[in-house]
């Protein structure tokens, strides 16, 4: 939390910060709310901001997941993948 609000502190002084944003998920906005106070904003919670799981896939870049995954992979850039 320290450095969101020391982050804040500094683009107070180096620049213009109009607006700040976050996911609406509590650890997202905890870590907002010191920044965005340091700016003197509120913070507009947005949902679609929320992180989403990936699985499998979670820290291969694109070229590694159609390597390791390539039934998968396929499903997942034509969108038919199981559950959906």
């Amino acid at each position: 939390m320290l450095q969101a609000e020391q982050l804040g502190v500094r683009f107070a002084r180096e620049g213009r910060i109009d607006a700040v944003y976050s996911s609406d998920l509590q650890r997202a906005r905890q870590t907002a709310q010191p920044f965005a106070s340091a700016l003197g904003l509120d913070v507009r919670l947005s949902e679609g901001l929320r992180a989403r799981s990936y699985g499998a896939f979670q820290g291969h870049d694109n070229d590694e997941i159609s390597e390791k995954f390539p039934t998968e992979y396929v499903e997942w850039q034509t969108r038919h993948a199981a559950g959906r």
